[in-house]
């Protein structure tokens, strides 16, 4: 047995001696306890629990690492306990913060598994179930996307955590609250595992699947460098891969990060890329946020059309066995950070001047107080006025709108038998942005015309809205699903809610 522990020890230091730089190389670490961090860091959970079965327990920084671990891993309510022989500091106290959290938020969880895909996910309401198979989908996808991509591997299972709210969301994870409401957050990617909000938190809500994958894209960038990506590298990477795990749809290419930089230089908004701080979602305001966003996200873009993929998972790899990102990033592409950015705002500066869109309400001519009328219409469609409510939102097809007004009147004219009028509505072109209404009335309204944009269309609508009526069960509000379901389990939670169907 020893002699199978010298092996072990000496072959896992031989991997953290490479990656000698990214582990905590505080004094009082011993070498076990660094190895064991660099271990929990990997997300290699299994072999850190292994490996503590042959250390000392009463070392402070080895308890600091069975506590680290045991977050890792969600046995909460165990961490307070495994760090008993440790000497309080800001780390320590942050970490016992999050697991008396968590022990809260978990008490009582659902947890479900998905052993052959090896995903686990824990439902702190047990209505979120029904999700389960599109998480388990959603997981398995984007680890392809991200080991093809950026060369990442995983170990087994993928934790994910489903809360009610940003409340449960801050507790989980140690973000601050006022932070995660200021900046709108919805997923944190942190101690190994994805906590995601509820769709069924938001009013319609919210396109929960691309988030996930950006969430996994942090997870599969820590273990590629042993949690030494920058901020600027870990949003830019995962904004970039959020939507590479699925085929596109039309909105896709309209994200125009650049757009929204130089909107953002304009105001003073941005920062320089090695002064976004801790967390984007940390940020004073969700506009600036924004701006942040875009600007890692068009660089990233920008650094791998001017290297390549491979270069940047050179980079990656780079980043675990030298002292600065900095000089991973020299090594990697022979120029620093600042150097690039340099280069990345002059292209910026080239590029044409582009309009701004204009905001929704004077997109739309001839329509006043757009959610108003939108209102009226279902109120007198409700009372069976079809006509009168149809009027209400007839001038919107003469200009871009908003899908809300879109699928009102595209429910009202299919209502009316008047199919291709309302297949009109249904199209992308000239729509400001989706909703999981919209994508159920384009799946409703293609069943005819072509199957396969049928099913993609009811993809993106539980996507967006999996707990709303009309993506869950395939079918108009106030109207009977259909015999035959794509998602029965959704269609049923979303009736087992009890309350009227959602507005688009």
């Amino acid at each position: 047995m020893k002699r199978w522990f010298t092996k072990l020890t000496t072959a896992v230091l031989v991997v953290v001696a490479s990656l000698s730089a990214s582990v905590d190389s505080r004094a009082e670490f011993a070498p076990d306890a660094a190895v064991i961090r660099a271990l929990i860091m990997r997300h290699d959970t299994a072999e850190a629990a292994r490996l503590l079965e042959y250390t000392n327990r009463g070392s402070p920084a080895i308890a600091t690492e069975n506590a680290r671990l045991r977050l890792y891993t969600g046995d909460c309510d165990r961490v307070a306990e495994a760090a008993a022989s440790v000497p309080h500091d800001e780390e320590t106290d942050h970490m016992l913060e999050v697991a008396e959290g968590c022990a809260r938020v978990t008490a009582g969880v659902t947890v479900v598994t998905d052993a052959p895909s090896g995903v686990e996910v824990r439902f702190q309401d047990e209505s979120d179930q029904a999700m389960f198979p599109l998480i388990v989908d959603t997981v398995v996808s984007s680890r392809v996307m991200l080991e093809r991509e950026l060369g990442a591997d995983w170990p087994r299972p993928t934790r994910i955590v489903v809360v009610r709210d940003q409340l449960s969301l801050s507790a989980m994870t140690g973000l601050p609250y006022a932070a995660a409401k200021t900046t709108g957050t919805a997923a944190v990617a942190k101690w190994g595992k994805v906590t995601m909000i509820s769709p069924r938190a938001m009013a319609f809500g919210f396109d929960w699947r691309d988030t996930l994958a950006h969430e996994l894209t942090h997870l599969a960038l820590t273990r590629l460098t042993i949690d030494r990506a920058p901020l600027w590298l870990q949003e830019g990477f995962a904004k970039r891969q959020q939507v590479r795990w699925r085929e596109p749809n039309p909105f896709d290419a309209r994200s125009n990060p650049e757009l929204t930089v130089r909107d953002g230089i304009a105001k003073k908004l941005d920062l320089p890329l090695d002064k976004l701080g801790n967390s984007l979602a940390t940020l004073p305001s969700a506009q600036q946020a924004s701006v942040a966003y875009a600007e890692v996200e068009s660089f990233c873009g920008f650094l791998v059309r001017e290297t390549s993929i491979d270069t940047m998972r050179s980079f990656f790899s780079e980043l675990r066995s030298v002292n600065t990102v900095d000089d991973a990033l020299k090594k990697a592409t022979s120029a620093p950070l600042g150097d690039w950015e340099k280069r990345w705002r002059a292209w910026l500066s080239r590029l044409p001047v582009l309009a701004p869109k204009p905001p929704v309400t004077q997109a739309v001519k001839g329509v006043r107080k757009l959610n108003e009328r939108m209102r009226l219409f279902e109120l007198l469609e409700r009372r069976g006025d079809r006509d009168a409510a149809l009027v209400e939102l007839g001038d919107i097809g003469q200009a871009p709108f908003d899908p809300r007004a879109a699928t009102l009147r595209g429910r009202g004219l299919e209502a009316a038998g008047k199919a291709d009028e309302a297949w009109s509505l249904a199209q992308p072109e000239r729509l400001t942005g989706g909703s999981g209404p919209w994508w159920a009335l384009r799946a409703r309204l293609a069943s005819t015309r072509d199957p396969g944009m049928s099913l993609a269309a009811s993809e993106r609508a539980v996507s967006e809205d999996p707990f709303g009526f009309e993506a869950a069960c395939q079918a108009r509000p106030f109207t009977e699903a259909p015999q035959v379901l794509l998602r029965p389990a959704l269609c049923a939670a979303s009736r087992a809610l009890d309350v009227p169907p959602s507005e688009p």
